[in-house]
Order: C-alpha cells, then structure tokens, then sequence
C-alpha cells in the first residue's frame, strides 16, 4: 500500500498546469495558484494519513536524530519538480529533506518554503499532530501559505490578495475572525516546543513569560507544548492560543504559519524585538541552521516576549 501511495504522489504533480509567474499579480492568478497547490496539500496528506492508518510506514532516523519516512521525501521531490517544470531557476526552493547550501546571492523575489510532514515523529508514532506545510515569498513578503492537518481534515490557505478569505478545500473559517482571549480573568494560552537544545535556557525562559503574562494579562496562563511548531503557530491565527514563541527552530517550521500570522493582522517577531517580514536571506539561512527564532501575537504581549528571548 506504501509504495502505490508514493506513486501516487509522484503522479498527482504530472497534470498539474499552474498559472504563469505574470499573472501572479493579480487576485485572480494568485488564488489559482492558491487553490491548486491547496488541493495537492489535501491530497498528500491525505495519502499519507491513509496509508498510517495500516500501520504500514517506515521511517529511517536522521543524523539530527529525527525521523525521515518516504512520504517527507517524495513529497518534498514533486513540489520542487512541479515548480521547476513551471518556472525553472525563477523560484528558490527551501524545503527539509534536500538540505540546501543556501547563501545570500541565492535569493530570489520569490521563495518557496516546505516541511512536507511537519510533525513526522508524531505521524510516524501515531499519526496525529502533523501537516503538510508551505508557503511562497515575494520579495521577502508572504505571498501564499497552505498549511493542512489531515488527521482532522483542516487547514488554512490563503494569498496576499485573498483579505484573509481561506481558499483550503475542507476548512471554511476565516483566519481573521479570532476571539480576544487575553481579557482580563479569562485563559491566556501560549504554545511553544522544550526542543532539549539547552534545556536549562528554554525552561528559565519559559518560567520568566509565564510569570511575565501572568502579571501582564492579569488572567490565568496555560501553557500548550504538544504538536507540531506549525499547527501550533498557526493556532495563534485561528484563535486556538494566544501566543506562541520560539527561540530557535527551523525555518520550513516557523516560516509558513507566520505568514498565515502576517494575513491574519497579528505581530510576528524575531528575538531582538524586530519585525520578522521582511524575509531576508540571513533569517532563512539562520533557518537552515535550525535558529530562527520567532513571536507570534498580538500587541503588547510579543513584544514583551520577543525581548525576553534574547539571551
């Protein structure tokens, strides 16, 4: 079953036509684009989530000690020949599998950005809390992100032109219709990852904004550390939490659901307090290296906890 579902997905790029980079320009062209690399995400993840349900995936562990199945890798390989076959050198691509030496002269006006299965240990373990995850940068300014969770069957997909309207095939809520929890005496609920690169800074870090929002928010704070650093940054857009933040992560992680932030109306920041779009070739390096640090939330709370994270 594996194998017919990585054909599977190798085909579904096959007859694929997406728009010309021209016609990018307009809201047209670009919700086109949108909704057809929306569709292939539906359809991946849900091959995917498909063939877990046999309990028939083998995964492989990474030099970094993380889990790797098939499915990362052909993914990650249609998306970069789909576009390839499309425009050819004009798009950049950043994914995980195929580790990029990406430098600085590298960078074009556009960037695509993809974690295949973002959240491949808990798929591989359990197949929940994972998405199929990416988005386009134009310019260092989000252009489109497409972030789908298969095992509940939603997701967010939306362009620059869109005014936060989602375009995802099976998730109709608009990102921008988000409650304000942080009243004063309600829950205020923050998301991170404890990634064990230096435990002692993350959990002083996150004792420090807990206590800081406590006192900020004048409320109850909940911590939520489970999941996936996308669906959890993501929550952020779609009212789940509150805020999330962390130190130092990779970039096929953060980048796509702050751009779903950045459509959405809400900060999204580096650790030194600084705004994180526009995208510059240095944040995506420091991605690669898994140390791009990000806040996501509304005033005034990320920049408060943008400036606790520098160290």
């Amino acid at each position: 079953m594996q194998h017919k579902a990585l054909a599977s997905i190798r085909e579904s790029v096959k007859k694929v036509t997406l728009p010309p980079l021209e016609q990018w320009r307009s809201k047209q062209g670009a919700e086109a684009v949108c909704r057809k690399l929306a569709r292939l995400a539906v359809r991946w993840g849900n091959r995917v989530c498909d063939v877990r349900r046999t309990g028939l995936v083998r995964g492989n562990v990474k030099a970094d000690q993380s889990i790797v199945t098939d499915f990362d890798k052909t993914i990650e390989a249609s998306f970069r020949q789909l576009l390839a076959r499309h425009y050819g050198p004009a798009i950049t691509v950043v994914a995980e599998e195929e580790q990029n030496i990406f430098r600085a002269q590298d960078i074009r006006s556009l960037v695509a950005i993809m974690d295949p299965i973002d959240g491949t240990s808990n798929f591989y373990r359990d197949g929940s809390n994972f998405a199929v995850s990416l988005c386009i940068i134009d310019n260092g300014v989000p252009f489109l992100v497409i972030i789908y969770n298969p095992a509940i069957g939603q997701g967010v997909a939306t362009t620059v032109f869109s005014a936060g309207k989602n375009l995802m095939p099976h998730w109709l809520d608009n990102i921008q219709e988000r409650p304000d929890f942080w009243k004063s005496g309600q829950q205020f609920i923050v998301g991170t990852e404890l990634r064990n690169k230096d435990m002692v800074f993350e959990l002083e870090l996150l004792s420090k904004v807990i206590q800081t929002l406590v006192h900020a928010t004048g409320g109850k704070v909940k911590l939520r550390t489970r999941g996936t650093s996308a669906l959890n940054a993501l929550s952020v857009s779609t009212g789940g939490i509150d805020l999330y933040y962390q130190p130092a992560g990779m970039g096929h992680d953060l980048i796509p659901p702050a751009c779903a932030a950045f459509f959405a109306g809400l900060e999204v920041r580096t650790c030194d307090g600084q705004s994180f779009f526009p995208l510059t070739a240095e944040k995506i390096q420091a991605g690669l290296r898994d140390d791009l640090g990000i806040v996501i939330g509304s005033e005034p709370f990320a920049a408060i906890v943008a400036g606790m994270m520098s160290r």
